[in-house]
């Protein structure tokens, strides 16, 4: 997913946010276990997560400017499906993929209702030498659900093992590179639990805990000869978060704060050595406001992180550097307004960002000297228009 004027996208999956390779994880979630995807900024979306990267100081730097929120599949009754696919592209091979989905709804008891659900699924793009680009994969997924009074609490657990190529490219004299790179296993743990409290129509605390592992095997070989390099590192990630929504009339607060912890160790593209174990503890605070019958909205927020670096090395004789380290915080400063009379809607917000320290200990100029953090302010406004219901002109002016 790509955004105007750059940053970076946090990925949450039912409450866990996953780690800085979470474009691997996505390609193998199979679209049948997906109920929802959404994507969020602005002032409410601080409360869901870090706005600075999660994982080694050296696993790149930048502000996070929104999320991507992905919910599995809820079953609303009783329900079973069955997909399959059949599919060839011009001059190549046969694709095909499966999967079962099962859910009930549990039944009202002394007030207490639930659900369960299961989903297995597997995927196949075969390999051809002269592009490289195969693909496959295995996934599970099994979730529960209850509710009592105004307590609710959902559990999900979901793992996959994957292969996948990555497509030859063309050397400078048109050739066909020899280079064949694959990785061969993925492996996706992901565990998490949401739970929500009720206290009265305009008072509610949410909760989440989750733990994550990927896994990935890396083989550099060639086309050309029988030369082959393995590496293989393990990422792991767990967190919690405990949040507050008070409503008064037509003015929403919201504030909370999370922990995320990240440790990984092994080889990958970037690096011949990495290993850290680091964790960002944050806050935040927003508020919108209602005005006109809500026809005019107005927002607000505010949001800290710390990350602390217990270990973070590129290599394995700077292992002792770069140790039991608070980093500067982060700070994210939004804002945003709204007028919707009914036939057009206008709108006007603002971001800024802090990084607060550069993210990666290693990167330095040319002449030795570290690296600035990074900082970025943004303003939009837009105007749209309803002409009919299949027709919604709009302009946007982005600075």
């Amino acid at each position: 997913v790509d955004q105007r004027g750059g940053g970076n996208l946090t990925y949450i999956l039912d409450g866990a946010i996953l780690p800085t390779s979470s474009n691997r994880i996505l390609q193998s979630i199979p679209l049948e276990a997906i109920e929802q995807i959404q994507v969020v900024r602005g002032s409410s979306s601080l409360v869901l997560g870090p706005t600075i990267p999660v994982g080694s100081s050296a696993s790149g730097s930048g502000v996070n400017t929104g999320f991507v929120i992905i919910r599995t599949r809820r079953p609303a009754k009783t329900e079973a499906t069955a997909t399959s696919y059949w599919e060839q592209a011009l001059s190549q091979k046969y694709a095909d993929g499966q999967s079962v989905y099962f859910g009930t709804v549990l039944g009202d008891s002394a007030g207490v209702s639930g659900h369960v659900a299961g989903m297995v699924s597997r995927s196949d793009v075969p390999s051809k030498a002269t592009w490289f680009d195969g693909r496959s994969s295995g996934a599970v997924m099994a979730a529960g659900g209850i509710k009592w009074k105004g307590f609710s609490l959902d559990l999900m657990g979901y793992g996959d093992t994957a292969y996948f190529e990555m497509q030859r490219g063309l050397t400078l004299a048109d050739t066909l590179d020899n280079s064949k790179w694959y990785y061969q296993p993925l492996v996706t743990t992901v565990l998490s639990a949401n739970g929500s409290m009720v206290w009265n129509p305009a008072q509610v605390t949410i909760f989440s805990g989750y733990w994550t592992k990927y896994e990935q095997t890396e083989i550099d070989a060639s086309f050309a000869n029988a030369t082959t390099a393995t590496k293989q590192i393990a990422e792991r990630t767990e967190g919690g978060s405990l949040r507050h929504n008070a409503r008064f009339a037509n003015t929403l607060l919201q504030a909370g704060g999370q922990y995320v912890q990240s440790s990984g160790f092994g080889p990958n593209t970037s690096n011949s050595y990495n290993n850290w174990k680091t964790s960002v503890l944050g806050w935040s605070a927003s508020a919108e406001q209602g005005l006109l019958d809500n026809s005019v909205s107005l927002d607000a927020g505010y949001r800290q992180d710390i990350k602390h670096v217990d270990r973070s090395a590129t290599a394995a004789t700077k292992i002792s550097a770069d140790t039991n380290v608070d980093l500067a915080p982060a700070r994210v400063i939004t804002a945003g307004a709204g007028w919707d009379p009914g036939f057009l809607k206008v709108s006007a917000r603002y971001f800024g960002g802090w990084e607060g320290t550069n993210g990666d200990f290693d990167l330095v100029t040319k002449s030795g000297a570290a690296l600035h953090a990074e900082k970025q302010t943004r303003l939009e406004t837009s105007l749209e228009g309803t002409l009919f219901p299949w027709a919604r002109p709009m302009a946007t002016w982005f600075l």
